[in-house]
């Protein structure tokens, strides 16, 4: 029971985050840049993480 939780919570997440994604398709961008000229920076979303 606790796995099917857990991925009915998981599908939630990712439905979430890609309506975010989508909606912040634009953001990721400097997100990524941010990333990788400051290391992983605090603000990038915990989905956008790679």
């Amino acid at each position: 029971e606790k796995i099917n939780q857990y991925t009915e919570i998981n599908h939630l997440e990712v439905k979430i985050v890609e309506r975010v994604a989508r909606r912040a398709s634009k953001l990721r961008f400097s997100y990524k840049i941010d990333k990788e000229s400051e290391g992983i920076d605090i603000r990038i979303p915990y989905g956008f993480r790679g």
